[in-house]
């Protein structure tokens, strides 16, 4: 089950754990690629550029859910990476792919890192512990894309556009699929494989922040 908010990951105490990097060629990270794109679970996002008034539905497209390492992620990171280092010892990391398509009048810009993976998927003795702000809940830590982002890791997207982009998260426990969403608004089973179509010739890589919690 996709849980609520319940805490903000602090980036405390590192330099620019939040600005988007340098450009990094896109054949580094070796990503499954396919000549043509396949969806493997679609949702639809709703965004709002005025504030409530008018909803923008952006679907996505989920392509690619793969266990792959974090070195080229982390080397890109710099200070922020290193307070990955406990999760290494967990296995690879879980990159997600999707393709976020703007079906709305206006552009959007919808904040990604909102994104979880349900913490049933989180391995074992991490429910409580040094590791626990990773998986419970569990965002993304960073977000692979073409253009640069924020530590909210949102895309900008123009009315009628897709932008594809990758989210890293945390090593998980042996399963087949996952659930994948954001609490109260939607949630996905997802099951490893895809691919990607199309990748950019270079990526930009940005650490996500944890959102802030929503008001009481």
């Amino acid at each position: 089950m996709i849980r609520a908010v319940t805490g903000v990951l602090s980036c405390v105490a590192v330099v620019g754990c939040a600005s988007a990097q340098a450009a990094v060629d896109a054949n580094e990270f070796g990503f499954p690629a396919a000549a043509s794109q396949r969806s493997i679970a679609t949702a639809t996002l709703y965004t709002s550029p005025d504030g409530g008034i008018y909803r923008n539905p952006d679907r996505l497209d989920v392509v690619m859910v793969v266990r792959h390492s974090e070195a080229v992620v982390a080397a890109h990171l710099g200070g922020v990476a290193a307070l990955w280092r406990p999760l290494t010892a967990l296995g690879d990391f879980t990159f997600v792919g999707v393709i976020l398509h703007n079906n709305g009048k206006a552009w959007s810009d919808p904040q990604l890192n909102e994104i979880q993976i349900a913490s049933d998927f989180a391995p074992s003795g991490t429910a409580a512990g040094p590791l626990k702000h990773f998986y419970h809940p569990m965002f993304p830590l960073a977000l692979i894309s073409a253009s640069s982002s924020g530590s909210n890791c949102s895309l900008h997207t123009d009315a009628g556009a897709s932008m594809l982009a990758v989210l890293v998260y945390p090593p998980l426990r042996a399963a087949g699929r996952i659930v994948w969403g954001i609490y109260d608004d939607f949630a996905v089973s997802v099951p490893f494989g895809g691919a990607l179509a199309n990748q950019p010739a270079s990526w930009r890589v940005t650490a996500c922040s944890a959102p802030e919690p929503p008001p009481p």
